[in-house]
């Protein structure tokens, strides 16, 4: 179980309660570095997406090489064919269309992937022998751009966002779109406002006074920027008693035997605050929830049911204290929750059981993923962690828009959850949004973290494992988690959470054995 607070008068990040192990270090900006070794080549690049596609053409690290081998390609620096380059990375691109691994691990490769055929074209557009095709590759090269701003909007990398937003706005200049570029422009402009990308803003109010036949001397730019917003937040914890419905919804995939399976489950909750002695108690009730908790898959008929059974996703917080400052005291009565949970959740699986033929044995293993999923360790890890991301690491911080922070900490393990392991958070303070459902001139603060578990602290659980079995364990795990949330920065009072992860376990012994899985949460609480 975890509980962390940053402490920020100090810049640093320390540790003020631990309930187990907590890794807790300097929080500090991120700096891009230079790397130290050899770029790699395309011959490498090639080498690399051959030797990984052997062992699994699913697996993230597959993916990514794929990614990175058709960016290779399609960089402007790279010199080469372009019939070659094209081809190759063609090839690439194609092959994460159509591999089953994208549909479920791929959170961020969507927009990067779109990326590349924007590339792509672009690439064959000067490549191209006429001016028809250089056209329809302009044109084509437009399209996929304004897909990707869309996508890269939707995986919470707005820096990306923006900047392809002006490409759409050079690609339509090229094309002699004259008034389409200088809107497209202006929609670059305001994204650099609303998410504070002041160096961006300063190349395109240089662009758009070129487009405008204006001067764009420095002195001509730096009057454009004289009103360019500079955002900071503080957040400060300051509850007070309150009442909100919270709906609440969880989509998890898994890729079963070249079938992609879905499980669907939503609830409706009654989340109280109120006074207990000199802090807090929350307090949940359960309106509405889905029954079986999504274990089912759909479709519910497919070979091997038994490798798609999902475990049971806890659809309800245990009520817990916080102190009058915002620690967390105590998770209440975890084992009489575990209990009343299971039963419920139980109840409906037998309910529920798909109809095939094997219906007795997959029962049987539907039920016996209740007592591992809904185990109370677990129950508190999770609601500890849940409020420690929302809530408690944000208190007393002082944010700058734009900035993105460092901290490790200890999490749970996606797909594992009984296992505590070390991440690297990074987390930013990226924009100012309307408090959804709130009175309309009060402004909430938007939130993002990005959170990869750390490789060594990977390998040495799974070393633990082995040293404990007494058997080899071949065993490869990635995951990565995205959390984005909406606080009124004034009290801490949540009002809106998406948290996007995925994961991916494969055993390589004898006959390669991979499970494949992600899960979107959202949440938004709606107060009286």
């Amino acid at each position: 179980m975890l509980l962390w607070r940053l402490s920020w008068a100090c810049g640093r990040a320390s540790p003020l309660l631990a309930v187990a192990a907590v890794l807790l270090s300097a929080c500090t900006t991120v700096e891009a570095s230079a790397a130290s070794q050899r770029s790699p080549s395309a011959a490498d690049l090639a080498a690399s997406v051959l030797r990984l596609s052997a062992a699994d053409v699913n697996s993230p690290v597959t993916l990514a090489a794929r990614l990175d081998y058709a960016e290779f390609l399609l960089a402007d620096s790279v010199s080469g064919s372009c019939e070659r380059r094209l081809a190759e990375a063609q090839s690439q691109l194609a092959a994460l269309r159509v591999s089953h691994g994208t549909d479920v691990l791929f959170p961020r490769g969507w927009a990067r992937l779109v990326d590349g055929e924007y590339r792509l074209h672009r690439l064959s557009a000067s490549c191209a022998q006429d001016g028809q095709e250089q056209t329809r590759e302009l044109r084509a090269a437009v399209g996929a751009a304004a897909s990707a701003v869309g996508l890269y909007r939707d995986s919470l990398d707005y820096h990306s966002m923006a900047a392809m937003q002006f490409n759409v706005a050079a690609l339509d200049e090229q094309l002699g779109e004259h008034g389409a570029a200088l809107e497209a422009l202006a929609s670059a402009i305001a994204m650099d406002r609303e998410f504070g990308f002041r160096e961006d803003a300063r190349e395109n109010y240089a662009y758009l006074l070129r487009l405008r036949g204006q001067p764009a001397d420095d002195s001509q730019v730096a009057a454009q920027l004289r009103d360019f917003p500079e955002r900071s937040v503080g957040l400060t914890f300051a509850w007070t008693a309150t009442d909100a419905r919270v709906l609440v919804r969880s989509e998890r995939t898994r890729l079963v035997e070249g079938a992609i399976l879905k499980s669907e489950v939503q609830s409706e909750l009654q989340r109280s605050v109120r006074r207990h002695g000199a802090g807090w108690r929350v307090s949940y009730q359960m309106l509405s929830a889905s029954d079986a908790a999504g274990v089912w898959p759909r479709p519910p008929s497919i070979p091997g049911l038994e490798d798609a059974v999902f475990s049971p996703m806890l659809l309800q917080h245990p009520d817990i204290e916080v102190s009058a400052t915002g620690e967390l005291e105590h998770v209440e009565d975890v084992e009489g929750f575990a209990r009343r949970m299971s039963a419920q959740i139980e109840s409906g699986i037998r309910a529920h059981a798909p109809p095939v033929a094997q219906a007795g044995s997959v029962l049987a293993l539907g039920l016996r993923t209740v007592p591992l999923a809904i185990a109370p360790p677990i129950i508190e890890a999770q609601a500890t962690q849940s409020y420690s991301l929302q809530t408690a690491m944000w208190i007393g911080a002082r944010l700058r828009q734009g900035v993105w922070y460092d901290i490790d900490a200890t999490l749970t393990l996606p797909g594992i959850p009984r296992f505590f392991v070390a991440h690297r958070l990074r987390f930013a303070y990226t924009r100012s949004v309307a408090c959804p459902g709130g009175p309309g001139e009060r402004l909430c603060a938007e939130l993002v973290i990005h959170a990869m578990p750390d490789a060594d602290a990977i390998a040495g659980v799974f070393e633990s494992l082995r040293l404990s079995s007494g058997q080899p364990l071949p065993i490869q795990y990635a995951s990565e988690t995205d959390i984005r949330l909406v606080v009124d920065p004034g009290t801490l009072q949540p009002y809106e959470g998406d948290t996007r992860r995925y994961w991916y376990v494969a055993i390589t012994q004898g006959e390669r054995d991979a499970l494949l899985e992600s899960e979107r949460r959202s949440w938004r609480a709606a107060y009286r």
